[in-house]
């Protein structure tokens, strides 16, 4: 697969997005595909440092960071958050010095649990796409598909109920404990073409309830059964369903010498069907916003 080579020939991102789409689909219960090399042409210059945290990252990829956000609109609606990393439409993802045992993506030293991205709010991405500019220790990213997972009917009928508070993770600003005010909410459901989750232990109240805690731990051992390391080389390109996969980090230990593991993001919304009660659920006061083709939002 080839990239466009215009970022303003519309037709051709509207085929190239079909034809992406079209990937994910056939990867069926797996829920993710890997373009390799995609983006090699558009990677800094190899002198380039990784920014020292998310703060620092300045203009040395305009190329790369416009070609990302068009790439996400040809998925869909490309969104972003006011309340992390400034707005910006696309994320750097570096560990950060201080952040090193955190769950967030400034972390390094300790694992980053699998997860789904922004579990807390309604409206969430349905699309994670994630490009690696440098991976020299070759750290893998970890997928799971819940769909790749089997428990007792007992259990999902648990894990079905509306009983687990997320909070807004710390990338935020929020206190880790601000789950409680968080509303509670089921954490698999059943759409058409199959199971979905809203999983991110790391942030999860869980009631007194031991039946519903045993069900859990089995949909987190059952991911951590069917986890897939997939370690991105500079240039390639991983496109994850957030809505039937989560994924993770494993640990590594940071340089913060200028050439540690830096990574983009671009949160996609492809309107995919919902759980029903979260048509009412509160927004936790951070608030999803479309970006624009100009690389701004509204």
């Amino acid at each position: 697969m080839a990239l466009p080579r215009s970022t303003v020939d519309r037709e051709q991102w509207r085929d190239f997005g079909s034809a992406l789409a079209g990937m994910l689909t056939a990867a069926g219960d797996e829920g993710h595909v890997v373009l390799p090399g995609l983006l090699s042409p558009l990677l800094p210059p190899q002198g380039t440092p990784t920014p020292e945290a998310w703060q620092h990252a300045d203009a040395s990829t305009p190329e790369l960071d416009h070609t990302l956000q068009v790439m996400g609109e040809s998925l869909g609606s490309v969104l972003t958050w006011k309340n992390q990393q400034d707005g910006a439409v696309v994320h750097n993802i570096v560990p950060t010095a201080g952040s090193e045992l955190s769950q967030t993506g400034a972390g390094s030293a300790s694992e980053l649990v699998l997860h789904t991205e922004d579990a807390f709010h309604p409206d969430r991405a349905d699309l994670v796409v994630l490009a690696c500019v440098r991976n020299p220790g070759h750290v893998p990213t970890q997928l799971a598909s819940v769909r790749n997972v089997t428990l007792p009917p007992e259990q999902w009928l648990q894990l079905a109920r509306r009983e687990v508070a997320i909070a807004v993770d710390t990338s935020y600003g929020q206190p880790a404990d601000a789950h409680s005010t968080a509303p509670a909410v089921a954490t698999v459901w059943n759409r058409e073409d199959g199971r979905v989750l809203r999983f991110d232990p790391a942030y999860s109240a869980l009631p007194d309830d031991e039946e519903f805690r045993a069900a859990y731990r089995s949909l987190e051992q059952g991911l951590g059964a069917a986890r897939k390391d997939v370690a991105l080389d500079p240039g390639d390109v991983l496109v994850i369903d957030n809505n039937c996969v989560v994924h993770g980090r494993s640990a590594f230990s940071p340089r913060f010498n200028g050439h540690d593991r830096w990574l983009k993001r671009v949160l996609v919304g492809t309107g995919a069907e919902r759980h029903p009660a979260e048509r009412w659920e509160p927004a936790h006061e951070q608030t999803p916003v479309v970006a624009s083709r100009t690389g701004g939002t509204s």
